[in-house]
């Protein structure tokens, strides 16, 4: 089967999953959009891919190219109106060539009111997003997302759920456990982490991800056996250090953006994994920190949330800005070693158990199979309706 999948950038810990595509479909083959990835593609030899540079060119490709189906994916690099407009060319164009269209998106902030600004520039992509995003998914043979509350909100938009499958998000970090451990030490003498509870947060630095939030909830621990480790970088990070200094909190510290391959040491190290943001498609560092089984608290605006934490089991969800609920449940985890341990080896089981690039590859192979068991498909075309008949399912 000759399989299309096309996207605007090539993250890092999306090459697994397009690796085992390529592994599954024979045909499988990419079609990006923003060329500042092309060394990351480039590592795997068995993916086809093809660099595209603007509109005209990726709709000459979608008319020319040959293939099966078409998967248009939201990777959430590029604009927000372009990548839309991938979206629509990929839909226009598959119904053209009377071929299947599949969505892989993971957008659910569109819904909300309270996560859209004030300005003009905010109000039209409020608009836009409420009109064309719900267009597209409507339309789509199938649909394959990240995760429970994706699914739930796109079935309020009327959207048949039948059509709609779940590839749990996965990020998985290969790592070498004795290396890991030697560079988790050197960590802990360098920083002084010895004999220290180690509370890790790893993500950008901007307003929604509440960063400031943890750390007027680790002020209020007023513990001098507990550190708060802040790993990325972004335009927050010189009014959160200065909310340090205004709060006179200690032992902070801002380590700046870490390659995603050297985190293993500090997700190993850490008691605990805090995710505050009151905005997330879905957060992946929850993925990672659970991987090497640590507890992991997050708020119900983190989609990774609704799925991966059981309340009082591996972790705890907690609202938003509330700084004495985040307070309490980091206290309560770093206060109880047995409860942390219980809860870090339920994280990886969860991980483990339903979170692995296999398991998201199935997601996408449902999908696809959906779309040709349906043998039949009712197209319209030139005011008459024709029946197409697709062929078989080709992997029974």
């Amino acid at each position: 089967m000759k399989l299309l999948l096309v996207i605007d950038y090539v993250w890092d810990y999306r090459i697994p999953l397009y690796y085992r595509l390529s592994q599954q479909f024979n045909g499988f083959s990419l079609l990006i959009t923003g060329i500042s990835s092309q060394t990351k593609v480039m590592k795997i030899p068995s993916i086809k891919y093809q660099f595209i540079r603007n509109k005209l060119k990726l709709a000459l490709a979608l008319l020319t190219r040959d293939y099966d189906i078409v998967i248009w994916g939201d990777a959430g690099s590029s604009s927000f109106a372009s990548n839309l407009m991938n979206g629509l060319l990929c839909y226009l164009i598959s119904r053209m060539r009377r071929k299947p269209f599949i969505v892989w998106f993971g957008g659910w902030e569109f819904t909300q009111d309270d996560l859209w600004g004030a300005s003009v520039k905010d109000k039209i992509k409020k608009t836009g997003a409420r009109a064309l995003i719900p267009f597209i998914l409507r339309r789509a043979n199938a649909i394959i997302t990240y995760g429970s509350l994706h699914k739930k909100i796109y079935v309020s938009l009327n959207i048949n759920p039948d059509k709609i499958f779940i590839a749990p998000n996965s990020s998985i970090i290969p790592y070498d456990h004795h290396e890991v451990e030697e560079k988790m030490l050197l960590i802990k003498e360098k920083l002084n982490l010895n004999d220290k509870k180690v509370i890790l947060y790893v993500g950008r630095l901007e307003k929604r991800k509440n960063v400031d939030i943890l750390i007027k909830a680790f002020a209020q621990l007023k513990r001098d056996d507990v550190c708060l480790l802040i790993i990325g970088d972004g335009k927050s990070r010189p009014y959160l250090e200065g909310l340090c200094e205004q709060l006179k909190v200690r032992n902070v510290y801002f380590l700046g953006r870490i390659e995603r391959g050297n985190l293993p040491p500090y997700y190993w190290l850490c008691d605990v994994f805090v995710y505050p943001t009151s905005r997330e498609p879905w957060g992946l560092a929850i993925n990672e920190a659970m991987q090497f089984g640590k507890p992991v608290i997050a708020t119900p605006r983190v989609a990774a949330a609704h799925d991966l934490i059981r309340q009082g089991v591996n972790g705890f969800i907690v609202l938003e800005k509330d700084v004495q609920a985040l307070a309490k449940a980091i206290s309560k985890i770093i206060s109880d070693e047995g409860l942390a341990k219980r809860m870090g080896q339920k994280s990886r089981e969860i991980a483990q158990q339903g979170y692995t690039y296999e398991h998201m590859t199935e997601g996408f192979r449902q999908a696809i199979k959906y779309c040709y068991k349906k043998r039949a498909l009712i197209i319209k075309a030139k005011k008459r309706y024709r029946l197409l008949d697709l062929c078989a399912w080709p992997f029974e």
